[in-house]
């Protein structure tokens, strides 16, 4: 699964004025989104909600970069240069990690809100009472979990 930035952009070369900003942005991009893995994993709100914040943050970087690039003249036109060979490696290399990346989070998003639909089901089918001790009858067990 392809970000609409990678799925529109992935074949294009961008300016070197912008390709190490650029650059900088997707493995920005790539660290958030293991950082988010790991929040999640680690069940903090708080660290997964800041870097999802970060995430929106970056890609609005990355789309106002290719929209310069885009709207930047013609090679030639205004003397910009293609990026060079190596720079381009780093490009498609941090691109590809990203690819890889988002496919995880992806995936591991999906498990979660389906983890979350189960503890849902069980607390609906318990009669609602997550808590024990807090049931209507003493003699009515119930379940508990940390979520």
């Amino acid at each position: 699964m392809q970000t609409p930035l990678t799925q529109q952009h992935a074949n294009k070369a961008i300016a070197q004025e912008h390709a190490p900003e650029y650059l900088d942005c997707l493995r920005a991009l790539a660290r958030e989104l293991d950082r988010a893995m790991h929040s999640l994993a680690d069940n903090t709100l708080g660290a997964f909600e800041d870097s999802v914040q970060r995430q929106l943050a970056l890609c609005a970087r990355l789309s106002s970069l290719v929209a310069r690039h885009n709207a930047a003249p013609v090679v030639g036109a205004s003397g910009t240069a293609p990026t060079d060979e190596e720079l381009s490696q780093r490009i498609a290399d941090a691109r590809a990690n990203l690819l890889v990346l988002n496919r995880t989070y992806s995936a591991l998003l999906r498990h979660s809100g389906r983890t979350m639909q189960m503890f849902a089901g069980l607390a609906k089918c318990y009669g609602g009472y997550p808590q024990p001790g807090v049931a209507p009858s003493p003699n009515l067990s119930t379940w508990s979990s940390q979520i």
